[in-house]
């Protein structure tokens, strides 16, 4: 019992510790100043890593193979305790709460099953949600599964935040299913009706039916599924059927609401429905949208109630999407669908580049991310294409960014330094022909290999924050993680053929210079047009590694 109490108060602490020091550091704007605070920084993370080694260490040495009752119950408590206090170490939860659950089967309590059975799904989720994996896919599914079969004792759980988890976790099947694959969209539309069934109930009527946070939920497993409509030509007949069955009851669902302009999501899925049913056309569904947006208010992020204004940011990313693919899809000429994406562009990207660094930074982390993919198609030219990239991904994860702007400077400092001495080694970049041109062309060359080094980590920014943000020495599972960062970094930026210039430099800035060594194997930078910029990057990332003291080195 004293170990894991002193475990978890010192593991905490040390995270906590962490934390206050990462912020120092993006409070401080005298250089002077900072480069202080980053050398103290070091000394810090030194001190955390040994400790929490020494920590972890002891914890594993001292946790029997057979699980008695009081052991089960402390360790419980530890994992659901850090859990519950946003403290997601992977490495740390699933392995001591795999090794909980055939203890918790055993006895049959279905409550903390449930609540492990949620942690699990949930930090597989994390892990994996910028990397999906097959396995990690699965492994987030398999107990979200269980979680939702926990259902058949709803009456027997006490807990109210145990039986929210359920109606979490199905909206978290959902959102892991890709309405555009017709056998996801499918297992969406039967996942709904599971839900959709078990809330109308006398079961959940009875335990639930008047708490308006249920009602909140049910109204976003909703408007997840009317995304379905958009792809339904896809289906097999059957489910198609099944489809229109689900938003013809709630057409009639909706009917008997009376909705305000203030019940935002309702008001939504409202307008929705009367397009579907044919009872509004499809520039007063976007214009309505549209005004809906462009006056719903800003995120209060200053206000203590976070997820009030987490729940008002993805609202309004949910609804410039949506406005977004009815002016792409549907029949809306070039010139009205700019009109439109004037009217309200700005403003979602106002709130979007003002999103403080501490605001839900994992979750922010991979809306910034969406939002990038849905509108960069807006941004036309190169400069304006990486400053968006930057602006959405890379400054989203500022140690990164720090990283990411002295590679930038070093690199930049040794290609004018190549210019000044060998320019042929650059025949051939931004389409030079000879040395001569190399040496007119210094400041464009100059910039490219600059905004190289800007853009060469953009795949560590999807890499987890649980990752890159540890407060102890990686497992390899983790390392293995961050080693897929460069093939990462190109599945952001591939559908981009203006920053094509820069794929090899993304992919090929993690192999040494002669290929045989590095990754991914699948890449070979000897071969590439641009192999010399990638050795100029691969340098320059090389140094600021071996000089850092921000990071884990």
């Amino acid at each position: 019992r004293k170990l894991i109490e002193n475990f978890r108060i010192l593991y905490e602490e040390n995270n906590d510790r962490l934390k206050e020091w990462d912020k120092k550091l993006l409070d401080v704007s005298d250089p002077l100043d900072w480069i202080n605070l980053i050398a103290d920084h070091s000394v810090i993370i030194r001190e955390i890593f040994a400790e929490n080694e020494e920590l972890l260490d002891e914890l594993w040495e001292q946790i029997p193979e057979e699980l008695s009752a009081v052991e089960a119950e402390l360790l419980y408590d530890l994992v659901i305790g850090m859990y519950d206090d946003s403290f997601h170490d992977f490495i740390v939860l699933t392995r001591i709460g795999e090794r909980l659950i055939p203890y918790f089967e055993e006895i049959g309590d279905y409550e903390c099953l449930l609540s492990l059975y949620h942690m699990l799904g949930d930090e597989y989720a994390i892990f994996y949600r910028s990397t999906p994996t097959d396995t990690g896919v699965s492994e987030a599914m398999k107990y979200f599964e269980k979680v939702a079969a926990l259902k058949e004792h709803y009456d027997e759980l006490d807990s109210s935040e145990a039986r929210y988890h359920i109606f979490t976790d199905y909206r978290a099947m959902l959102s892991f299913l890709d309405v555009r694959w017709p056998k996801q969209c499918a297992k969406k539309i039967r996942l709904y009706s599971e839900i959709r069934k078990f809330y109308e109930s006398d079961i959940f009527r009875q335990k639930d039916g008047d708490r308006e946070i249920f009602e909140s939920i049910m109204l976003s497993l909703d408007e997840d599924i009317l995304d379905a409509v958009r792809f339904r030509e896809n289906l097999m007949d059957d489910m198609k059927e099944r489809l229109e069955g689900i938003v013809e009851q709630m057409y009639q669902r909706f009917q008997n609401i009376e909705i305000g302009e203030k019940d935002r999501r309702k008001y939504r899925i409202s307008m929705t429905l009367y397009w579907l049913k044919g009872e509004l056309t499809e520039e007063d569904l976007v214009k309505n949208l549209i005004r809906h947006l462009v006056n719903a208010p800003a995120p209060a992020y200053s206000s203590t109630d976070e997820e009030t204004a987490f729940s008002a940011l993805t609202d309004m990313l949910s609804l410039a999407e949506s406005i977004i693919w009815h002016l792409e899809n549907l029949n809306f000429s070039e010139s009205k669908k700019n009109a439109y994406i004037r009217q309200f562009f700005p403003r979602v990207m106002d709130v979007m580049t003002n999103i403080p660094y501490s605001f839900q930074t994992e979750a922010v982390r991979v809306l910034c991310s969406d939002w990038y993919n849905t509108a960069e198609q807006y941004f036309k030219t190169e400069p304006e294409k990486i400053d968006f990239l930057m602006k959405m991904i890379v400054r989203r994860q500022p140690i990164t960014y720090i990283h990411s702007l002295m590679v930038a400077k070093i690199a930049q400092m040794l290609a004018n330094s190549v210019i000044n001495s060998h320019p042929g080694e650059l025949v051939g970049v931004r389409g030079c022909k000879n040395p001569e041109e190399v040496v007119s062309k210094r400041e464009d060359l100059t910039e490219y290999i600059y905004d190289c080094g800007l853009i060469h980590d953009v795949g560590k920014c999807k890499v987890s924050e649980a990752v890159n943000n540890q407060n102890r020495k990686l497992s390899e599972s983790e390392f293995d993680h961050i080693r897929k960062h460069p093939e990462l970094g190109i599945s952001v930026i591939k559908k981009t053929p203006v920053l094509e210039p820069y794929f090899d430099i993304i992919l090929g800035h993690h192999k040494t210079y002669d290929g045989k060594h590095g990754y991914p194997l699948s890449f070979d930078n000897t071969v590439s047009p641009l192999h010399f910029v990638i050795d100029l990057i691969s340098i320059a990332d090389s140094t600021d590694a071996a000089t850092d003291i921000l990071g884990r080195n």
